[in-house]
């Protein structure tokens, strides 16, 4: 956040806060009766969050769309697209695009719809009306917890463990999107990035939601894949200096993660960029003068960064992207049920022998 910005926000903020914790009370109680909620003919599933920092969605998306391909589901992904341009596309769409790739490079679901634009329902309706047979069998509706113009099956909800969402304040002074109390409508809460926590434990704020997490789960690099997809061991920068870039919203936890590769005998440059950064030309301009300025080996980025930096770095500068993937300390297997139950029955369970 730019110094004016935060500037403002801070004079602002309280001011400002109580006018927007009652819109949204009031927007969550027309939607508690059921007004202005639309019913698609398929089950939805909401992965959400309460803050506006990362909290590590899209390998969940990525992990629940596996899961339901695994059981015969047609999956779609819904999400509000930020930036979209004219056709759609967006860097989250993008970003889902290669997680499903870089992921499941070998079992990867074949044709998962992705509708990115602001009125995901519009976007919904559309790719149901484009086919005379349902086109999905469920819907992810990624970053849904907000967006209740949507009935839904079930809630999920992301909480990160770095932060504690019972000390934060509403918007705008603070990062809660809405009163933590809203959890209440919750079907599940998942606490991520546990890879910060000491094994066996949950953040000691957990027990004032009420109830423990359906799941904990870590996020990890799988390996560095380079500027032409080719893999390489996470260690392969051990030693070496690099220029850690990201513009997502919370950084922390990846550039945490790139001073852990490069080592005790290396050196990290960190880069952290508004969450959705373009990567304007003068951006890019000044990480090539960065990389230049600290004599760095590498560009280090995340998988939804590099698919706006890819066309725009010079090919003659290393650079490498992280292949996160989830990993379950506990609750694998109760999610999986919690999901499966919620989607209903697959198409190819319905199919008559």
């Amino acid at each position: 956040m730019s110094r004016p910005l935060h500037s403002a926000r801070r004079l602002l903020g309280p001011l400002l806060e109580p006018f927007y914790r009652f819109e949204v009370s009031r927007r969550n109680a027309r939607y508690d009766t059921g007004r202005g909620v639309t019913r698609l003919p398929c089950p939805v599933i909401s992965i959400g969050n309460l803050t506006t920092g990362g909290t590590g969605k899209t390998p969940m998306v990525a992990w629940c769309v596996r899961t339901l391909a695994a059981a015969g589901h047609r999956p779609a992904i819904a999400m509000r697209g930020y930036r979209a341009d004219a056709s759609g596309r967006s860097d989250e769409a993008d970003e889902y695009r290669a997680a499903l790739a870089d992921l499941f490079p070998a079992a990867r679901p074949p044709g998962v719809p992705i509708v990115a634009q602001p009125n995901r329902l519009a976007g919904l309706l559309a790719l149901f009306a484009s086919s005379p047979t349902p086109p999905v069998s469920v819907v992810l509706l990624d970053d849904g917890f907000q967006h209740r113009r949507l009935h839904r099956d079930l809630d999920l909800v992301l909480l990160d463990a770095t932060v504690d969402p019972t000390t934060e304040r509403l918007l705008p002074t603070g990062d809660l999107r809405e009163p933590v109390e809203s959890l209440a409508r919750a079907g599940g809460l998942i606490l991520t990035h546990a890879e910060r926590l000491p094994p066996g434990q949950t953040p000691a704020w957990f027990p004032a939601l009420g109830r423990p997490p359906l799941a904990i789960t870590e996020h990890t690099w799988a390996d560095l894949l380079d500027a032409s997809g080719t893999p390489h061991p996470v260690d392969a920068l051990t030693g070496r200096r690099i220029l850690a870039v990201c513009g997502i919203g919370n950084p922390t936890p990846f550039l945490d993660r790139c001073t852990q590769a490069a080592g005790p005998n290396g050196q990290v440059t960190p880069c952290p960029l508004p969450d959705h950064d373009p990567f304007a030309p003068a951006t890019v301009g000044r990480l090539e003068r960065l990389f230049a300025e600290h004599h760095c080996d590498a560009l280090l980025t995340t998988g939804k960064d590099w698919t706006k930096l890819a066309s725009r770095w010079p090919a003659a500068l290393p650079a490498f992207r992280a292949r996160l993937i989830l990993r379950f300390r506990s609750g694998q297997a109760d999610l999986r049920d919690r999901l499966l139950a919620a989607a209903g029955p697959a198409p190819n369970s319905l199919r008559p022998e």
